[in-house]
């Protein structure tokens, strides 16, 4: 069976199409072993989209499941980044900065909690360009005052390019240096889950950070 969408008739800015697929099975047993053919089912549903930031212009997921991005912590090309985030959720009061009312963080989209986040695609309208813009101004406010070295960079977690990132205001993020070709690998490895993954705007996920 073959399922088809065309671009031209999905809704909004990504055309988007969904379709329910009901499906079962039906396993037959020796006779006089079982009362009955055991029959199961249940329903799917795909999305089609046509989302023109993502490197694949057409796509389609399975999108009941939510997507989780993995990360280790001995690769050695996002290391920092993988460290930085296990940190935020194993640890989340030894990260700075400290929350204005010296309350305990709660940072969001750890997968084996069951917590997501959610895709923040600056160019999908005003809205979200001033969201991830407050983002980037609170993580830049948040690491000007940390000492580093010339080879490092910032980090943030959660991710700028998510509606959950620092600018939201309620000081649930970590900032911290980390070696800038890690850093930019982290950025290069987030990018490519949204594409493989077809991650579109306002699209939940999870993080699984792993030894």
């Amino acid at each position: 069976m073959n399922i088809t969408s065309p671009p031209t008739v999905g809704d909004g800015d990504d055309k988007i199409k969904v379709c329910n697929i009901q499906w079962f099975y039906k396993i037959f047993f020796p006779a006089g072993t079982y009362p009955a053919p055991w029959l199961s089912g249940g329903f799917s549903t795909v999305r089609f989209d046509s989302a023109s930031y993502l490197p694949s212009k057409q796509g389609v997921v399975f999108s009941e499941l939510t997507p989780t991005m993995t990360m280790s912590m001995s690769d050695m090309r996002v290391k920092g980044v993988a460290q930085h985030i296990n940190q935020a959720f194993t640890d989340p009061g030894s990260t700075l900065p400290v929350k204005p009312d010296n309350s305990l963080k709660v940072i969001p989209g750890n997968a084996q909690q069951g917590s997501t986040l959610s895709r923040l695609y600056p160019g999908a309208n005003p809205v979200a360009d001033q969201a991830y813009r407050d983002n980037r101004s609170v993580v830049n406010s948040a690491c000007a005052s940390l000492p580093h070295g010339p080879d490092e960079e910032c980090d943030e977690f959660p991710f700028a390019a998510t509606w959950e990132g620092a600018g939201v205001g309620k000081g649930n993020f970590s900032v911290k240096y980390i070696d800038k070709t890690e850093n930019s690998n982290g950025g290069f490895a987030l990018a490519n889950f949204y594409a493989s993954q077809r991650i579109l705007h306002n699209d939940k996920f999870s993080v699984l950070i792993t030894p």
